[in-house]
């Protein structure tokens, strides 16, 4: 199948935002007053508040569910208007199977707090009929190794240093994850940190090996002074992981943004998979605020629900060439159906990252069972920047979006072997 690619920049400026759409049926540019992204952010806070009562309240589905294909209405109108919305209907309309590659280039990394997944146009949201892919505005290219290989090298963690009480729900989602990739056999090769083999020295060994996918399942923090210096939470050393569960600052160690670029750049890391529940409460949250505070005492971090979006925002600007993150709290049990729906359709059945991704919204939108909430479909979000094959000073091959096989160089098998 073939998508046709729709590339919307969006760039604040002044008093007001640029918006500039193009594809393969022309281009077309208007202007929004700041005003409007400023009532969208506030907006997608209020939703991410009103997601997090309904994993506890799922009768309060009747209630959000209105205001959300409002918001999502009140979005898609507000960016597609005159010859914005008319190329995008000549370019869905011309394309195969009306579904088009929409990339939104963010001139801000304050944008990423808007729910552009959940844009909504002849009552349908586009995150369900479209794959969207969400790239900070940097001209840099990124590299891929030279060298193919049979096999994706894929390192899970699992890790929660700041509470025990969902410990137990955690390690059964981990595990089962680690089943379902090595049940693809000889297309994988898996490597596991589990709560206190998740230290920084450990988890850095295995990424200097090198590997195409991390994926992250834990805390992670925005420090809004030094964006390079936000991390993912571990713990320091094996010696601190046996301390239990303490607020203690000394036992934590972070894996910051800065450390998984240069790795990304020198060795083979190509996606990062992060992925958090609804972990933490009010205390938890008064522990990090101090155990990553400045001297003053100030917090240097921004804990919220879409910290891992402004974190993806960040790795993608720094080097990564692919990041997938959670937008706001998910349930346990959507938690595990977004990773083995997104893992299956990646490796199983060789789709793109970005249709693996619109596999698990769809599946997750029409789930209905009770573990799963109404909002945990629009939770995933995509972050790429490349879309090129070539290296060095080689002619750029441009594709409309990311596939992992190829990002990475690795040679896709014609099928893979499953195991009873």
């Amino acid at each position: 199948m073939i998508s046709s690619r729709f590339d919307l920049k969006i760039i604040p400026i002044k008093d007001h935002g640029a918006v500039i759409a193009e594809s393969a049926f022309g281009e077309a540019a208007i202007q929004i007053k700041q005003d409007f992204f400023s009532q969208m952010i506030e907006e997608s806070k209020y939703l991410r508040v009103s997601y997090k009562r309904l994993i506890r309240y799922p009768h309060l589905k009747r209630d959000i569910e209105p205001k959300l294909q409002l918001f999502g209405s009140k979005l898609f109108n507000g960016i597609f208007q005159d010859d914005i919305l008319t190329l995008f209907n000549r370019t869905v309309g011309g394309s195969e199977n009306s579904q088009i590659d929409l990339r939104l280039i963010l001139g801000s990394s304050y944008l990423n707090s808007i729910q552009w997944e959940v844009m909504r146009c002849h009552n349908e949201y586009l995150g369900l009929r479209h794959n969207i892919i969400r790239q900070p505005f940097v001209p840099r290219p990124i590299n891929i190794p030279l060298k193919t290989r049979k096999q994706l090298h894929i390192l899970i963690v699992a890790v929660d240093p700041i509470s025990s009480r969902l410990l137990p729900v955690l390690e059964q989602e981990h595990q089962a994850l680690v089943q379902l990739i090595e049940s693809f056999g000889e297309q994988v090769r898996v490597s596991t940190c589990w709560q206190q083999e998740a230290t920084v020295e450990r988890i850095k060994e295995i990424l200097f090996e090198g590997v195409d996918i991390f994926h992250f399942t834990g805390h992670g923090f925005l420090n809004i002074e030094t964006p390079l210096d936000s991390s993912l939470v571990v713990w320091r050393d094996e010696a601190n992981s046996n301390c239990g569960n303490s607020s203690n600052r000394e036992h934590f160690g972070q894996l910051s943004i800065r450390l998984l670029n240069s790795l990304a750049t020198s060795h083979n890391l190509g996606l990062c998979f992060l992925n958090t529940c609804d972990l933490a409460n009010s205390v938890e949250t008064e522990i990090l605020s101090e155990i990553f505070s400045n001297n003053n005492g100030t917090p240097n971090v921004n804990i919220n629900n879409s910290e891992f979006v402004n974190m993806a925002h960040n790795l993608n600007e720094a080097g990564i060439p692919a990041i997938v993150a959670t937008n706001h709290a998910i349930t346990y049990r959507a938690s595990y159906r977004l990773s083995k729906r997104f893992y299956t359709s990646l490796i199983k059945y060789g789709k793109r990252i970005d249709q693996a991704l619109r596999d698990v919204r769809v599946e997750l939108f029409v789930d209905k069972h009770p573990a799963v909430s109404f909002s945990d479909w629009s939770c995933p979000v995509l972050y790429a920047r490349s879309r090129h094959l070539g290296l060095g000073t080689e002619q750029l091959e441009w594709e409309a979006v990311p596939d992992i096989y190829s990002i990475r160089n690795v040679e896709r098998l014609s099928m893979v072997k499953l195991e009873a």
